[in-house]
């Protein structure tokens, strides 16, 4: 809903990865990922959006990570892997895969001053535009390409809800359109620069 709400004219393939318990494992998102690749000319995919994490503070690069091929292999065939960077409050690191090298990883903003809110992990006294939810998984050294969004009473399809995940389509939206408007880069241009800017 917010993909669509952002980007009108995209349309969205819907992978589910998840069981009939709501869990997954690396395999699964792994061959979503591949899927996307393999299917990446038939339905012009330009982006991924991965709303999910392993709740894990990984304060450096997951290096070695089992989706450090896909995630290359994504980003060569032009397909931007947006990850949610988590919801567990971290300060120094961010939960996999969003810790994984060439993954756009996305943390929460307020979108508004609504006053004091209380997430469960954690609550924020005051709340302005633009201001980083306590929620939030952070990294001060931007390990990954590391972008900001609104993530906090966002309401789409009839849902209102926060949390990182609500911040990630955004940034998908925003790169469809993005790759729409322009020649994507070239995949040396994509390594060049992918990981090695952060915005806040």
């Amino acid at each position: 809903g917010i993909v669509v709400g952002v980007a009108p004219s995209a349309k969205v393939a819907g992978l589910n990865v998840f069981g009939a318990n709501t869990n997954t494992t690396d395999s699964l998102i792994i061959s979503g990922i591949n899927w996307a690749i393999a299917n990446r000319t038939t339905y012009n995919i330009v982006a991924t959006n991965m709303s999910l994490g392993d709740s894990v503070n990984h304060g450096s690069w997951c290096s070695g990570s089992a989706y450090d091929t896909p995630v290359y292999n994504a980003n060569v065939a032009g397909i931007k892997v947006v990850v949610a960077a988590g919801n567990e409050g971290f300060t120094s690191g961010l939960s996999s895969p969003g810790c994984v090298f060439g993954v756009i990883a996305v943390g929460a903003v307020y979108s508004a001053n609504i006053g004091a809110t209380n997430f469960g992990p954690c609550s924020d006294a005051t709340t302005a535009p633009d201001k980083i939810t306590c929620f939030s998984d952070f990294v001060p050294n931007a390990m990954p390409t590391y972008i900001l969004a609104p993530g906090v009473n966002q309401t789409a399809g009839g849902y209102t809800l926060s949390g990182t995940s609500q911040a990630t389509p955004y940034v998908s939206a925003a790169t469809a359109i993005l790759q729409s408007a322009a020649p994507p880069p070239s995949p040396v241009q994509q390594q060049a620069v992918t990981g090695a800017y952060y915005v806040q």
